[in-house]
C-alpha cells in the first residue's frame, strides 16, 4: 500500500453522517479526494430514517449502529478510489475500523468538546491522541485521535496529513458534504413534490 500511495500521491477519504432538518432522514456521505483535497470520488447512502419502533428497540446504540453499519462499513467497501487514510469527526465512526483495511482518525479542534454521544463499550481513544499543528499557522491545531489499540496508525496518518494541513483546513471538506447532502435533500424535496397530483 505504500508503494501505490507514493506512485499516486496520498487519497483522503473524509466519511460524516448528516442528519437532516428537525427529525428529517440524515445521509451517511463520503468524499474521496487527492493530497491537495480535489474530489475523485462523492458516495452517499439514501436518507435513513429511524421509525419510532427502531428508536425504541435501539435506544442509546442506535447512532452507533446508523454511523458503524449502515454508513460507514457499505461506503468503504463500495469505493473505487482506495484512500490511504479515512478522516471522521465524530468517534463513532472509528468501530468500522476493524471491519475495513484502512487506517482511521478522528479530527477535532482543539479546545472543542468530545462528543458525548459514544456507543457502549467504546473508548474515544484519548489515550493515544496527538496534536496536529498547521506549519503555516493559518488554522488551529487540530486533536487527532484513533481506534482504541492503533497508535501506530495514528502517527502514520500524521505523516500524511501534516503537508496538506498546513495550506488546507482538513475540517472543510466536511462543510462541502454538508452543502452536497443539503442539494441532494433539496432535489430529492422538489422531485416528490412535482409528483404529487395538483
Amino acid at each position: 500500500m505504500a508503494t501505490e500511495t507514493t506512485t499516486r500521491g496520498p487519497r483522503f477519504a473524509f466519511l460524516s453522517y448528516v442528519q437532516g432538518q428537525g427529525s428529517g432522514p440524515g445521509r451517511g456521505a463520503l468524499l474521496v479526494t487527492d493530497e491537495a483535497t480535489r474530489p475523485l470520488e462523492f458516495r452517499c447512502t439514501t436518507p435513513i430514517q429511524p421509525n419510532a419502533l427502531q428508536r425504541m428497540l435501539y435506544g442509546e446504540t442506535l447512532r452507533s449502529y446508523i454511523a458503524a453499519d449502515l454508513v460507514g462499513e457499505p461506503l468503504l467497501k463500495a469505493v473505487q478510489e482506495k484512500p490511504s487514510v479515512v478522516v471522521v469527526t465524530e468517534s463513532l465512526f472509528l468501530k468500522v475500523r476493524g471491519k475495513v483495511d484502512v487506517p482511521m482518525v478522528c479530527l477535532r479542534r482543539q479546545g472543542e468538546q468530545i462528543s458525548a454521544v459514544v456507543g457502549a463499550g467504546h473508548q474515544d481513544g484519548r489515550e493515544s491522541a496527538s496534536l496536529l499543528s498547521c506549519a503555516s499557522g493559518r488554522f488551529q491545531p487540530l486533536v487527532v485521535s484513533g481506534p482504541p489499540d492503533r497508535a501506530d496508525e495514528v502517527e502514520a496518518a500524521l505523516e500524511l496529513l501534516r503537508p496538506v494541513f498546513s495550506t488546507t483546513d482538513l475540517l472543510e471538506p466536511f462543510e462541502r458534504i454538508e452543502k452536497v447532502v443539503a442539494e441532494l435533500d433539496r432535489q430529492d424535496l422538489g422531485s416528490t413534490d412535482k409528483s404529487k397530483p395538483k
